[in-house]
């Protein structure tokens, strides 16, 4: 068969369809994480999911149905991702989809287009750190352990490190590298 057509990396955030229940409008899916997504007639059009499924949402907001096979076939857990994704490479653009999910595999990647010279994003694990502050102590316990969720971290020019949030532009540019 002469190929056409390769998909780029799209990062999604999949839930596991545990029951069905049709309506007029469409159906109503009981998800893994304990909640209900009314499906409408529009998103239902082509495939009628059934338990087992998923219901895949892209990093772009684009929702869909997906039979179990298909998905499993097709997408790999975000733990998966240093078998499922090629090497890094340094210096090969890419976009921010693709850009996450090597972060998400715990690369550092940058913009070539940015200014600061030795920034790059990186991501941290969620864990825990001692409280330090008064408003932790009284809300979590003296001594007790604050959680915190995974966050990407900014290492900026002069080497301090913030929380780090992508602007439209970062979202949307095909500058992104790897950085070694």
């Amino acid at each position: 068969m002469n190929f056409t057509h390769i998909a780029n990396p799209v990062a999604v955030t999949a839930r596991a369809i545990l029951g069905v229940s049709t309506i007029t409008e469409g159906a109503m899916l009981a998800l893994d994480d304990t909640t209900n997504y009314f499906a409408n007639n529009a998103m239902l059009a082509r495939y009628t999911p059934v338990a087992g499924d998923y219901l895949v949402t892209q990093d772009d907001g684009y929702q869909y149905v997906n039979p179990k096979d298909v998905f499993e076939r097709k997408y790999h857990p975000v733990d998966d991702l240093p078998e499922a994704l090629p090497a890094p490479t340094h210096g090969v653009a890419m976009c921010f989809s693709g850009a996450l999910l090597h972060l998400k595999g715990g690369a550092k990647i940058a913009r070539a287009g940015w200014n600061g010279k030795g920034m790059f994003v990186y991501m941290v694990p969620a864990n825990s750190y001692p409280a330090q502050t008064g408003v932790a102590k009284d809300h979590f316990g003296d001594g007790a352990m604050v959680p915190y969720k995974a966050y990407m971290a900014l290492k900026g020019t002069d080497d301090t490190v913030s929380t780090w949030a992508p602007s439209a532009g970062d979202t949307l540019a095909e500058d992104w590298e790897i950085v070694l």
